[in-house]
């Protein structure tokens, strides 16, 4: 998730272009779905 937020270009004068907000969504909306499997599977197991 953070490597895709700072994944920034520049333009031609060497000034940051703003971040791919669809790939930090797509990253964000991944790292959500791990965690709620995560947290499943423990609570699963702890029963």
């Amino acid at each position: 998730m953070r490597r895709s937020a700072a994944e920034r270009g520049r333009d031609g004068f060497g000034r940051l272009v703003p971040a791919d907000a669809d790939a930090v969504a797509r990253a964000w909306l991944a790292t959500a779905r791990h965690l709620d499997a995560a947290s499943t599977a423990l609570c699963r197991e702890a029963w």
